[in-house]
C-alpha cells in the first residue's frame, strides 16, 4: 500500500508540472484612443502582444468582439459604451484587461434661477470645472463670465431659455458658441449626443425635456481637442411667471469631441 500511494503521489507531480508548463503569461495590451468620426466612434489601438492569438474587445464589461489575428492591434468602436477594453487571449488563457473610460461626469439636482431673478445668491449660469463637474454661476459677477458655459434666460424671452454665453447682449459673456440640442425625453437611454445640424444656441425648456449639449470654446466647428459633448435633463421648472426656476440634472464627456454620454 505505501509503494502504490508513493507511485500515484509521484504520478500527480508530473501532471501537475507538464499542465503548468502549457500556462501562458500573456501581456496586458496598452491601449491608446483617437476620437473618430465627428465624435461618433473611438479608434483603439495597441502595440502586438507575443504569443497572443487575438483580442477580446469589452464593452462595459461584456464581450462584443473577438479579433481573430494577433497582428490586428486597432479596432474602431461604433457602440457607444462607458468602458471599452481589450484583453489578448491564447487558447483559454486570456491576459489583463485594459480599459478606456468614457464615462461621463454626473451632476444631478442643480437648482438655476432665470436671470431676472435679482436675489445675487441666485445663480443663473453654469460652467464645467476641469474634471466635468458642473457648478453654479452668478451671471452678476464679472469676475465668473469667462467661465460660463451656458445662462438661463427669462427676462429677454418669454420663457426660461438656455443661452451660448456668446449671445448675451450687448456684450457676449464669452466667446464660445455653444448650443444645445433637443433629445426626447429619456435621459437614462441617450447614449451618444445629437448630430450636428440640429444645435442652437438658444433654446426655449420644458419640464422632462433631455438636450444634447456642445461645447465648442474656440467657435470652430467640431474638433477633438478642445470641444465637449453632454445630456442634460430639466428635472423640472417652476414659477407661474418669471423669474424662473428649473432643477437639471447633467452629464459631462470628459474625452474631448467624443459624443458618448453612456451613464448607466
Amino acid at each position: 500500500m505505501k509503494r502504490t500511494l508513493s507511485l500515484a503521489i509521484t504520478f500527480a507531480a508530473i501532471l501537475m508540472l507538464v499542465g503548468c508548463g502549457d500556462d501562458i503569461v500573456l501581456d496586458t495590451p496598452d491601449v491608446d484612443y483617437a476620437v473618430a468620426d465627428s465624435g461618433a466612434t473611438l479608434d483603439l489601438d495597441w502595440v502586438e502582444i507575443a504569443d497572443a492569438d487575438g483580442y477580446y474587445i469589452y464593452a462595459d464589461g461584456v464581450v462584443i468582439d473577438t479579433i481573430d489575428d494577433a497582428t490586428t492591434i486597432i479596432y474602431t468602436a461604433t457602440t457607444p459604451a462607458a468602458v471599452y477594453g481589450v484583453a489578448a487571449y491564447s487558447g483559454e488563457d486570456v491576459s489583463g484587461t485594459d480599459e478606456v473610460d468614457c464615462t461621463p461626469v454626473e451632476t444631478a439636482s442643480i437648482t438655476l434661477y432665470g436671470n431676472s431673478d435679482p436675489d445675487p445668491a441666485h445663480h443663473s449660469g453654469i460652467g464645467f470645472t476641469t474634471s466635468g463637474n458642473c457648478v453654479t454661476l452668478a451671471i452678476s459677477e464679472s469676475t465668473n463670465h469667462d467661465a460660463i458655459d451656458f445662462y438661463f434666460d427669462d427676462s429677454n424671452f418669454n420663457y426660461l431659455t438656455i443661452v451660448s454665453p456668446s449671445d448675451h447682449q450687448p456684450t457676449a459673456y464669452n466667446d464660445e458658441e455653444n448650443a444645445t440640442a433637443a433629445s426626447g425625453t429619456d435621459y437614462d437611454g441617450l447614449d451618444i449626443a445629437a448630430d450636428f445640424g440640429n444645435y442652437n444656441t438658444q433654446r426655449e425648456l420644458s419640464a422632462n425635456l433631455v438636450l444634447s449639449f456642445w461645447i465648442d470654446p474656440d467657435h470652430d466647428n467640431w474638433d477633438a481637442e478642445n470641444d465637449h459633448f453632454g445630456k442634460m435633463k430639466i428635472e423640472s421648472i417652476s414659477g407661474s411667471a418669471a423669474p424662473y426656476t428649473a432643477v437639471i440634472t447633467v452629464a459631462y464627456q470628459p474625452i474631448a469631441g467624443l459624443r458618448w454620454v453612456v451613464t448607466d
